[in-house]
Order: C-alpha cells, then structure tokens, then sequence
C-alpha cells in the first residue's frame, strides 16, 4: 500500500460562509470535478474521512492529515469498528483483483482478510474470529456484508431486495422484514440490536431484532449511530430539476418518533454526518471541501458551537487510476450497434451553450444509435482545441432549430442560449426533462417508445440490465453529481454490478470532468463497489434518481431499394454546404411515403442551383444496366397543401460515364412511381440520384 503524509494547515474558528442559495448543475459538476470530503469519522487516532472519488483514505489528527491508503475506491463504504483502531475497506488493485482488507490504526499497517480474486465482499473487521469466518459465507452478488460489533452476525443483502442476517455460531439464516421498497447500505448499532438502512426511496429504517419491529424514520440519507446506540444522526437533501437546493442535518431516535432538524441553513450544504466521541456530530460541508465540528445541547436538538477542522486544504486532491486497465478483462455486455457519442458541452454548435443539457444530449445520443435522424454537421469551433474536431454530427439536435414529424424545435430560450431539444425539455412546451415529462415526449416524438419514469424504489440494476440484454439503450439519472445528471446506459459487466454510460459530461474515472472521453464509462451501481467512480458517490442517496426507456430499431436497410430514412445507408441529405441547414428540411411521419416517412423543403423558383438537396445511393450487386423509378408521395401534411406540389422537380442521374436530367412533374404523379430511365452501372456504390430544391420559375 502506498501511504503518504502531507501537512495542512487547520483553522479552529467557525467563520460565516456565504454561497449561492442554490448549487446549478454546472457548479454540481465543479464540485465534484474538484473534490470534496465525505463520511468524516471520529476514532481515538484521530478523524478518518474520504472523498467523493473514494481513492483514500485521510485521516486528520492534531491539525496534520495523512493519507492511509490509497488504491481504487478503497473509501468508497469503508467502516470503522467500535473501538475506533479498525478501518474496513475494499483493496482494489490496478489490474481489477480484490479483497477484503482493514488498516489498523494503532499499528499505522493494512492487512488483507484473504487472498485477491475476481470480486470480493466488504467485510468489516472487529478484531474478532467470527470477522475471518465471515469471509466463507456465500452472499451472492452482495457487496455490503457487516460483521455485527459482538461478532455473531453477518448481514448481506439479496439483490437489494431483502436482507439476510445469518448467525455466524449456528449458521441459521432470518429473511428481516423491510417496506417493500428495496434495502441497501446496512449499519449495525453499536450494541448488535438493531440495523439501520436506506430503501430506494431515500427513506432511512430501523430493524429491531429484540421486537423484530420496522421502524420508518422517513426521508434521509447517510445515517450513522451514536455510541448509546439510540440514536441516529443523518441528512436530508433537496435536489430536482437539477440543481441542489438544500441539505441539513437531522437527529432522530431509532423508532422515528422524536426528529430534530440542526442546521436551518439555505446557504450551506451539510453532508455525510456522524456523531463523535463526545457531545458533538462531525460533517462535511460540500461545495467548500470543509469538515465541521458542532458540539451539541443535552437534548441533541441544537448546535451550541462550531469549529472548522479542516477548510479546503489545496494539496488534498482527488487521486485517479487507470481503470481502463481492469476494464479490458472484464467480459461486458454491451449493445451489438456503436452508439455514437455526444459531448453536451463541446460538441454545441458554435455560438451555443450546452453546459446543462445532459437530458437533451442523452435522448439524442439514443436516436443516433437506432439511426433515427440524419447526421447535421454544424460548425463547432469553440472547443476544438479539446475535441480536434471543427464540427459536429448531432448537437444542432440539442441547441440548434429544426423541424420533425410535423413539429418545430424551435422555441429559444435566452437563459441557456439553445433551441432544440433543450429548450423544448426545459422551456417550452415542458419546464423539466423528468419532472414535466419533457424527455419522455421528446423521444416520442423521435420514433422511440419512451414509457413512463421509473422513479427511485423501482428502478434497478436488474431492470437496466433486461433493456440492454433487448438492444436499447437507457437514460438514466444519477446522483453522480448532487445536482443530478443525465447518462445513457449502453452496456454492463457480466457478473458485476457495473454499467457502462455515454456520459454526456466525460468519464468521471479520469482526471478533468468535463472531459472529452465519456464514450463507454464504466461506472458503480450505488452499493457496489468495482473500483470505478459510482452513481451514489458519498452514499446517502442509495439508488439513481429514474430512469427512461428509449425502445426502437434501425430500419432494415435494402441495398436496390433506398428510403427516405436509410441515413448514412445510401440515402443523404446536404445540410451544410451552400447556406443550407437542417431546420430547411420539414419531416412528415404518414402512410404517404414509402417509407412511412416524407423529407421535403420549400422549392427555389427559378434558381440556377439547389441549396437543399438530397441523394439515394443504391449498392449494386454487379455491373449492368438498371432501371431507375421514383417514388412521388400520395398526400402530406405540413405547412401547405397537396396543390402546392411542384410539376418541375429535377431529378439528376449519376450513372457510369455521365449524367442526366429528368424533370418530374410531382403534382401530377402523386402515390406513384415514375420511370426515370434505364442507365448502365457500376458494381458498388458509384451512381446515385440526386435531387434539389431549384425548380422552374412558375413555381
């Protein structure tokens, strides 16, 4: 283990802080891009914490913080025994392998429970026999199995459905009772009697093993005992519409019938708290990398002082591994097609902003992958010097106007500088991509069947995983940011609960977040732990926020035979070249086409050259000669009328050895194919027909 000391610098008055109300979702990814600490714990060695990356271990005593371990997510769920001397955590090495292991503060040494292996539980260590036997009890898939404080218990959970606490004297098994609504981040009390746990509706509960009562203390996250083993200190966090908006601590006896709210304040998010060895609670203050000490009255309902223990020490940094390393031996699941990817933020289109449009970019990552929306190369220059690229495929689709199945994206809104799908999720017709069911009708609209959100109890890895094993991709969305963020799940880990993300804002497992490297993240489902970034990363949330369904299929692409909709398959439409744009094109979605779908444009009369146009390249078997036909839709509806229909529209042949022009009279020739000639082709993809906007004068 590699262990390092580094000296800061502590302040010991509780000064005035003063930050915005609010933390946007931009300032959410600052925070976490930068750090911050969590889970301070008190021991008589001094305070032992981590941080949201979960890559060490600190411990902070007499104004100097040493960092303990370091290796991948060795904070993320450690414990510390009762008698304060034993850390429990989870050794994760560079190549993936590991194993149970506890730091033993009074030896200042780590030692391994067992050997390194494909996946191992998180035992927690108690110094005590039954903690080793422990380790040869089958728990499945779980992850969290603590040992209880006198060592005759172990608890692990059965995919987060229920607990089983099994006698580790007798071997005897007890299925506990619990709401119905999944179970996850177990915590003994110190005198073995009662577990306390969260639900995936962010609810804290108490079993009570002497009356094997459930106790419901309600909304909460983070909950830790006191030494009495009476009470439980704990936070709650208001956060939607993506922007954190509160977080206080709160104080409740075990059965949930005397709850103390302890920080009022609109303006400091306190986090991640735990009672200490005295009078006092310790937490962490999010956005301000502090750790506060509040000493508390008799009755434990308010803070009587304040102390700052450690405040936003600049040597303390989060510390990164390649995980990539491990992730190339682990055996996925991923979706058979490429899902091409799309930064929110560098590949907006020039003169945009897309630093919050993680909704809109996920949602739109999806309908690139089932091919459903031509490719829109728009200039996007403002980030060049991260992507190496000048333009982008599909971000017009987030920020830019455009028009489809009959509808404009074209509402504005100034706030965030964008238009399309963004505006449209957040502006109008919707104000929120989950809450005012935004993203769920803009899939719709985009040919995907997106059914109703999945909201916290019922989202699970199980059910993201049965949408993958069909070929769809999922939105989901995390509290990988305390914010909220938006990710699209593509793949997973055979036999582990990791899943891998199109995450919009980079990949979280490297330095930099923004980052230009979010295609295939691999990333922690909340209560597990593989040595990647998580999607609960300070544990007091216990499950992502929803989900989404995005279901559709790519055509079924015919060689001779080109449609309407086979982008990128031999049918293109020029939407950057000579002042021509994606939201020139409407889009009708009717029984007219051939297809089922219609692209048309307003005409240019009279011009000499197309500004919109389109072509359809067929793949031919062999070298011969073929007859080319036109297909002229029957009705459609839009903006004009059937009578509007032009009688010149030119249609050129590109054939072997020339080209031609054939001019239709679409008018006449509605629900109809219409015989353009017999021309001599090469084998491949050599000839095409195209067809502009530039028609007669008369029209």
């Amino acid at each position: 283990m590699k262990q390092i000391k580094t000296v800061v610098i502590i302040l010991s008055l509780f000064l005035s802080l003063k930050i915005n109300a609010q933390i946007s979702q931009n300032e959410a990814y600052s925070a976490e891009n930068n750090g911050y600490f969590i889970t301070p714990v008190e021991t008589p060695y001094g305070i032992v914490f981590s941080d949201n990356y979960a890559s060490q271990i600190f411990l902070l005593n007499k104004n100097k913080v040493e960092i303990l371990v370091q290796s991948p997510g060795c904070g993320r769920y450690f414990s510390v025994s009762p008698d304060g001397r034993y850390i429990s955590y989870k050794s994760i090495r560079e190549t993936g392998k590991q194993a149970p292991a506890y730091f033993d503060l009074k030896k200042n040494k780590s030692f391994l429970l067992s050997g390194y292996s494909e996946k191992s539980n998180q035992i927690t260590y108690n110094n005590t026999e039954n903690s080793t036997k422990a380790l040869k009890i089958n728990t499945g898939n779980s992850n969290l199995t603590p040992v209880s404080p006198d060592g005759k218990y172990l608890v692990y959970d059965v995919n987060q459905e229920f607990f089983i606490v099994k006698n580790l004297n007798n071997g005897k098994e007890e299925k506990l009772t619990n709401d119905g609504k999944g179970v996850i981040y177990p915590k003994w009390s110190p005198d073995s009697k009662k577990l306390l746990f969260q639900n995936r509706n962010y609810e804290l509960l108490v079993f009570d093993f002497n009356t094997h009562n459930l106790y419901k203390i309600g909304k909460g996250g983070a909950g830790n005992w006191d030494k009495n083993s009476e009470n439980i200190v704990f936070q709650k966090t208001d956060a939607s519409d993506f922007i954190l908006k509160s977080s206080d601590i709160f104080i409740s006896d075990f059965r949930g019938k005397n709850i103390r709210q302890i920080t009022f304040t609109d303006n400091i998010f306190e986090m991640t708290p735990s009672f200490d060895l005295h009078d006092g609670i310790l937490y962490q203050i999010y956005d301000k990398r502090q750790i506060i000490r509040a000493i508390l009255n008799a009755s434990k309902s308010a803070i009587t002082t304040s102390t700052i223990l450690l405040d936003n020490p600049q040597n303390l940094k989060p510390e990164f591994y390649d995980v990539s390393k491990f992730s190339q031996a682990k055996s996925i699941t991923h979706l058979t097609n490429d899902v091409p990817y799309i930064h929110q933020k560098y590949d907006a289109p020039t003169g945009r902003n897309g630093g919050s449009a993680c909704a809109p970019t996920t949602s739109n990552m999806a309908l690139a992958y089932y091919n459903r929306l031509p490719k829109w190369p728009e200039s996007a220059t403002s980030y060049t010097y991260v992507t190496g690229k000048t333009t982008t495929d599909y971000g017009g689709y987030v920020l830019d106007r455009y028009k489809y199945n009959e509808f404009s994206f074209d509402a504005y809104s100034s706030s965030k500088n964008a238009y399309g799908g963004y505006a449209y999720m957040w502006i109008s017709p919707y104000t929120s991509p989950g809450g005012g069911d935004g993203m769920r009708n803009y899939q719709n609209l985009h040919d995907m069947a997106s059914g109703s959100y999945v909201w916290t109890n019922n989202a699970t890895f199980t059910k993201t995983q049965t949408e993958i094993n069909n070929e769809y991709p999922q939105p989901i969305c995390s509290w990988i940011t305390q914010s909220g963020h938006l990710t699209l799940c593509v793949g997973y880990v055979n036999n582990q609960h990791t899943l891998i993300m199109n995450d919009p804002w980079g990949n979280k497992n490297t330095p930099g977040y923004p980052s230009y490297d979010g295609k295939d993240s691999y990333y922690d489902w909340p209560g597990y732990n593989n040595g990647y970034q998580n999607f609960d990363p300070d544990g007091s949330h216990g499950t992502v926020a929803w989900t989404l369904t995005a279901r559709s299929s790519q055509p079924v692409y015919d060689d001779l035979r080109i449609q309407n909709i086979y982008y990128n398959h031999g049918f293109y439409m020029n939407n950057t070249q000579d002042g021509a744009t994606q939201r020139y094109y409407r889009h009708v979605k009717n029984t007219a086409g051939s297809s089922g779908h219609i692209w048309w444009t307003g005409g240019e009369g009279g011009a000499s050259s197309d500004v919109c146009w389109v072509s359809w390249t067929p793949n031919l078997p062999s070298s011969a000669s073929y007859k080319v036909e036109v297909y002229i839709p029957s009705t459609f509806t839009d903006l004009y009328s059937s009578a509007a229909v032009t009688s010149s529209a030119y249609y050129k042949i590109y054939y072997a050895g020339g080209n031609t022009s054939v001019s239709v009279n679409q008018l006449a020739n509605q629900g109809s194919w219409v015989d353009l000639g017999t021309y001599q082709f090469t084998q491949g993809q050599n000839g095409y027909v195209r067809l502009g906007d530039a028609v007669a004068t008369a029209d």
